[in-house]
């Protein structure tokens, strides 16, 4: 349900981000890096609407530390590029719940 939301609100926002950061009161030298920002940055809504999902569910299920180090490492990371720091927290939360350990820490 989350993909599909970030695909709901990613689309219209990557198609009218020049309008947007516009709108917002930008000034007119401003506008073309906003609009490049936002179009950089929009894509990765997806994979952070699924780590939200994924850490929360792990959360939900009693396994508070698992999300807290993948953050923290994200956080630690992120001085490398902020473009990739989403996919890979996604990525990580992903392959930790398929795991199912998890469940073994909630039981």
């Amino acid at each position: 349900m989350s993909a599909v939301l970030a695909g709901i609100i990613a689309i219209p926002v990557f198609g009218n981000s020049r309008a947007m950061v516009a709108g917002m009161g930008a000034e007119p030298a401003v506008v073309p890096e906003g609009t490049r920002y936002l179009r950089v940055m929009v894509p990765g809504l997806f994979f952070m609407w699924i780590l939200t999902v994924l850490t929360g569910a792990m959360r939900g299920a009693g396994d508070m530390r698992t999300p807290m180090k993948v953050n923290i490492v994200a956080s630690i990371l992120s001085s490398l590029g902020n473009n990739r720091l989403s996919v890979s927290k996604a990525v990580a939360s992903l392959v930790w719940f398929r795991t199912g350990r998890w469940r073994r820490i909630a039981a």
